[in-house]
């Protein structure tokens, strides 16, 4: 298992530069979006 820790960020650009080749790929990856999923459907 591995844990992390949730940051509060102030500028998100700071964390993913540039956001199309770093945020983008690791948004779309399934473990990722998934959880986010759920909390679109009605």
């Amino acid at each position: 298992m591995n844990l992390g820790r949730l940051e509060k960020i102030t500028d998100f650009w700071d964390v993913w530069k540039p956001e199309a080749q770093h945020f983008t790929p690791w948004l779309v990856r399934e473990e990722n979006l998934s959880p986010l999923g759920r909390y679109g459907r009605a």
